[in-house]
């Protein structure tokens, strides 16, 4: 989309006056300003905008909702022509007529593409969506239907996936995708979404992957392995409702828009059928006016945009028959936690296992997760407590003194705690640590040092005979000190390894079909409806027929583009020579004075443009 004043204020002047005649054909001339003003108040009056939509066919309102219901991404002309009831030729007079009332805009690039205007979004959105995607009764009041939402479960399974990768047990293909073991093993704890379809599980981990690699919370080591990256602990420290609306934006960007649709879904408050959404959505997945759900949806048959928005919690299914029947579109994330707060307080039982309710702090999870193993996938989820379990949590960065306040904080008892301990102190008892060290192999310079009070401030420890151990951050200010004593350190072990990035250089996640968008065009053609009739008919009146008049040689060529047809004509040249050309037709310049063709030369492959006024006995060829 484009704001309107934007859109105007760029535009040529001759583009201007057009629409200030057609708008006030009394006013006379006026500074540009006073223009832009008026036919910016002449376009968004609201009676304007309900009159206009009145006198379109309902094929054109529904053309317009696709474009506005696309936002940011727009529709592209091969889109809206494939899914028009009435064909190429039918959608391109109604694309034609809503350009010209100024209800949306195009762009020119490879291909045309169509676009809506901000402003205009809350006045047209609600009555399209009101006429095209009707609510219905709320299947609540035949008591058989359950609505099935995940708007709980996304922070919780979004903990579980971040830890899992903490715990070193993901690993990454080159090519930036999930191992297929790693995607197994999470799927295994997100049961939740079985209700809707087996796939949901594996589906939803592919989703929470794209957003954490996309977000810099995984890095990938040099053996494939997935490790949390240095942003990973204060994105978890947030709050589970803001981590929700960062899940909500972040989908937003990836499909290039859809808030403004949702929110006026949303506003209503009343289910909806699945037939009724799942055309808006396919909007995002390859538009086209037969991709309609029936009224008995399975998951796999729905638009993926629409699976991708239940993940988020943005919107809830009921079933009926065991197929999906009905949708409700829920409003954005809470900016508080309490909607994602349980009731429920933890509880830890004696066989060292836990119940935490899925609404707990995303820190106190995070730590339940690495130290635990996930046993079932409910609002109060089960957590089993093994050695195994708890080694690798500390491996895994939990310090023995927070799994003793987790302990507490999930109320076991004493013999509970005391085997937690002892499974702790097999490993912190003895462990392998990395240390930062500085050597020293000259006895006297080894005294001189342990002598000097400001460089054993910074030594954590002393090891007789062979050197100091101190912090990493002391590095630079203990590299000063000895330049005092002529020592310049230099390194003996290579530097620490950085994590690379998960997703390749170059690489687009985002799921819907995207095309380049050209420069805008500026157009003012009155619509005219042109019935289209076939190639064979148009040659009925032999091989060498002339076209005597433009509308005619514009009827051809535009025949000719929608069906991919070569054409051959008689073209003279500025020095008055005649030539005959044979060329792929791309697109016809109509704005332009003189109206110009854009085409492929057969013969050499360039691409030319060709005034028409200069084409003579132009005709289609048939293919052999």
């Amino acid at each position: 989309m484009q704001s309107l004043l934007e859109y105007l204020a760029s535009a040529p002047k001759t583009h201007l006056a057009k629409l200030h005649r057609r708008d006030y054909p009394e006013a006379g001339l006026q500074p540009a300003a006073k223009v832009v003003e008026a036919v910016q108040a002449r376009a968004l009056d609201a009676e304007r905008m309900r009159g206009v939509l009145r006198g379109l066919e309902k094929e054109g309102r529904r053309l317009l909702l696709a474009v506005y219901v696309a936002e940011e991404r727009g529709m592209s002309e091969a889109e809206l022509a494939r899914g028009c009831e009435g064909g190429p030729s039918q959608a391109a007079f109604l694309l034609s007529t809503l350009e010209y009332e100024l209800l949306v805009f195009s762009r020119e690039g490879e291909g045309r593409s169509y676009h809506g205007f901000r402003e205009m979004a809350p006045h047209l959105v609600p009555d399209l969506l009101a006429e095209f995607a009707g609510p219905e009764a709320p299947p609540d009041d035949d008591g058989r239907a359950v609505w099935i939402s995940n708007s709980a479960h996304v922070t919780s399974h979004l903990c579980h996936f971040l830890a899992q990768a903490a715990r070193g047990e993901l690993r990454a293909t080159q090519a930036g995708e999930l191992h297929r073991k790693s995607l197994q093993d999470l799927a295994y704890g997100f049961s939740y979404g079985d209700a809707l379809s087996r796939t949901v599980a594996a589906e939803e981990v592919v989703f929470l992957f794209a957003f954490a690699a996309e977000s810099g919370l995984l890095g990938v080591d040099d053996d494939g392995v997935l490790r949390l990256s240095p942003l990973a602990p204060a994105f978890l420290d947030e709050g589970r409702a803001e981590i929700a609306r960062k899940l909500r934006e972040w989908w937003f960007r990836r499909m290039r828009g859809m808030e403004r649709t949702l929110n006026a879904l949303a506003a209503v408050g009343s289910a909806y059928g699945v037939a009724t959404l799942a055309p808006l959505f396919t909007v995002y997945a390859g538009w086209e006016k037969r991709a309609k759900a029936s009224e008995l949806s399975t998951w796999e048959n729905l638009p993926r945009p629409l699976r991708e928005l239940w993940m988020l919690g943005g919107v809830d299914f009921a079933m009926s028959k065991g197929r999906i029947r009905w949708g409700r579109i829920m409003a954005g994330a809470d900016d508080s936690d309490a909607a994602h707060r349980s009731a429920e307080s933890p509880r830890g039982l004696p066989n060292l296992e836990a119940l935490v309710p899925i609404g707990a702090p995303m820190s106190r999870q995070f730590q339940v997760e690495l130290l635990a193993s996930r046993d079932n996938d409910e609002a109060l989820t089960r957590f089993r407590f093994t050695k195994e379990s708890v080694v690798k949590g500390l491996q895994a960065g939990v310090t023995a003194e927070a799994m003793r306040e987790l302990a507490g904080w999930l109320g076991f008892e004493a013999a509970a705690r005391r085997s937690l301990d002892d499974w702790a102190a097999s490993y912190v008892t003895t462990a392998f640590r990395e240390v930062f060290m500085l050597r020293v192999r000259d006895g006297e310079r080894f005294r001189e040092l342990e002598e000097f009070p400001q460089f054993m401030e910074l030594v954590t420890e002393v090891i007789p005979g062979y050197g100091f151990a101190l912090p990493k951050s002391a590095k630079i200010r203990a590299r000063e000190l000895l330049r005092v004593f002529d020592l310049l350190p230099g390194e003996e072990t290579p530097a620490e390894r950085t994590l690379r990035s998960v997703i390749p250089d170059g690489a687009d996640s985002r799921p819907s079909p995207s095309f380049a968008h050209g420069e805008i065009a500026y157009r003012h053609v009155p619509p005219m409806r042109q019935e289209m009739p076939s190639l064979e008919e148009r040659e009925k009146g032999g091989r060498a027929k002339a076209e005597e008049t433009l509308t005619q040689r514009l009827q051809t060529l535009e025949a000719a583009i929608h069906q991919q047809r070569p054409v051959e004509f008689a073209y003279a040249n500025g020095a008055g020579v005649n030539r005959r050309v044979q060329a792929q037709p791309l697109h016809v310049l109509r704005n332009r004075e003189p109206v110009k063709l854009i085409a492929v030369e057969l013969g050499t492959g360039h691409r030319n443009e060709y005034r028409l006024d200069q084409v003579q006995g132009l005709r289609v060829i048939e293919p052999e």
